[in-house]
């Protein structure tokens, strides 16, 4: 199913074996749904050593599964989650050589095209010593220079970002030779979208959203963030949220043909490529 003849992309999107995995897809799909990103989870059952390389292979094994059960096409995104730094750390063991391990591992997934992002990638949500930014920062910009390198984009989790923020990960990211468009602000707010930022925003799904991003006449990706915590099979918020919106612009803006075309065509494509996205 395609809605108005666009693919419907979630730019964010989390499974999980012991959540709701393939029964959030189909959700997915029978709401219009055609795309996932789907961005690995932390796990911190799993011992230190062999971390990342269990991660990564997880979220693989996930996406295989959800191509070889559902007509749902599946992007992946892998990347060390900032707040590893913290699960390394109380392990006893150098969480910026153990991420920046993380990051190297990614160039086997970036060489063969496995891997459309590195991410979720950056600083915690919420405040932290100077060290703990500074060091955070490090493995930032190994991941903007991986990214670079293979020309792909990079989604960053951090905290809520002012201007001056914004432009700080701008300049990070031009250091580290990713064009401004290729860093995806994941967790955007209106307020970033309104800025002069050049980064991309990826917008949770909400109807709020939705209409407060449309009003600022900026292209941005629709995300729900879906953990599938089977407990709560709405966090963050419910997996069909994204068709679910695409939807509303069809029934709220005349000329919502535009909007869907910026939302899932065209900055999808200079993202990622107009293969996916091109009916």
């Amino acid at each position: 199913m395609t809605i108005e003849n666009f693919r419907i992309l979630d730019n964010h999107f989390h499974l999980r074996p012991d959540g709701l995995y393939i029964d959030a897809v189909k959700a997915f799909k029978k709401a219009g749904g055609d795309i996932i990103n789907l961005v690995n989870l932390p796990d911190y059952t799993i011992p230190v050593s062999g971390y990342y390389e269990q991660i990564y292979e997880r979220t693989l094994r996930m996406a295989d599964f959800v191509r070889k059960n559902s007509d749902i096409k599946v992007m992946v995104t892998l990347g060390p989650y900032p707040l590893d730094y913290f699960y390394f750390r109380q392990s006893s063991t150098d969480p910026v050589k153990k991420m920046l391990d993380g990051i190297l591992i990614l160039e086997r997934y970036a060489k063969d095209n496995t891997i459309c992002a590195v991410g979720e990638i950056g600083r915690p949500h919420f405040e932290v010593d100077a060290l703990v930014k500074d060091e955070s920062n490090q493995i930032l910009l190994r991941g903007f220079q991986l990214a670079a390198d293979y020309k792909i984009p990079a989604i960053l989790h951090t905290e809520d970002l002012d201007g001056a923020a914004l432009s700080e990960l701008q300049i990070m990211g031009n250091n580290a030779g990713i064009p401004p468009h290729m860093i995806i602000k994941h967790h955007a707010t209106v307020l970033n979208l309104k800025s002069e930022s050049a980064l991309s925003m990826s917008v949770l799904a909400t109807r709020p959203n939705l209409r407060g991003s449309i009003e600022t006449g900026k292209g941005f990706l629709l995300e729900t963030d879906y953990v599938d915590d089977s407990s709560k099979p709405g966090k963050v918020i419910s997996p069909d949220s994204v068709p679910r919106r695409a939807l509303m612009i069809k029934g709220e803006y005349t000329n919502y043909e535009k909007i869907m075309s910026e939302v899932f065509l065209r900055l999808p494509s200079k993202i990622y490529g107009k293969e996916l996205f091109e009916i």
